[in-house]
């Protein structure tokens, strides 16, 4: 019983992360990738700096970091993918072990903290370069933006029933 408990939710697990990633790809704006043809330009919770009338030397600077940041992602998402199978592998297993399962579950979240720790810092310095008008028109962006997110994000769970 315990098994199929664990594969059903294994099973809706993944139906709502791609339905996560589907919406969550809306959102992006893709172009021409080294390898994959596409890749994502801009997340959907990177303020839209294309917005702001950058300078030429603000464009310049957040080309140079954001270049940086996305080398460093690559490695990051690398290692996420091969934690997650790796703990698939003892979420599946014939047997569970909880230790380990809790272990590797603790090693993703780490990866992912990882990530949003480096996406705060690439943020923090995108911010440093901005003018205080350009401050205060990200503001206005950003408030924008939490309220298309908000609007996304609400659906009616009664047909869920």
């Amino acid at each position: 019983m315990g098994r199929v408990k664990i594969l059903t939710a294994l099973f809706l697990t993944s139906i709502l992360a791609g339905t996560g990633v589907a919406a969550y790809a809306r959102n992006c704006e893709f172009g021409p990738g080294p390898e994959t043809g596409f890749h994502i330009q801009r997340l959907p919770h990177e303020p839209p700096f294309h917005e702001l009338k950058l300078t030429d030397e603000q464009q310049s600077q957040l080309e140079i970091w954001r270049q940086e940041k996305m080398e460093k992602n690559d490695i990051r998402m690398e290692a996420i993918r091969e934690i997650s199978r790796e703990m698939y592998e003892l979420m599946t297993a014939e047997a569970i072990d909880e230790v380990a399962v809790r272990t590797k579950a603790t090693e993703l979240a780490n990866a992912h903290a990882d990530a949003a720790i480096e996406q705060a810092y690439f943020m923090q310095r995108a911010r440093s370069i901005l003018t205080p008008e350009q401050l205060e028109e990200l503001e206005a962006l950003k408030e924008q933006h939490r309220k298309h997110l908000k609007e996304m994000l609400q659906f009616d769970r009664s047909s869920w029933r």
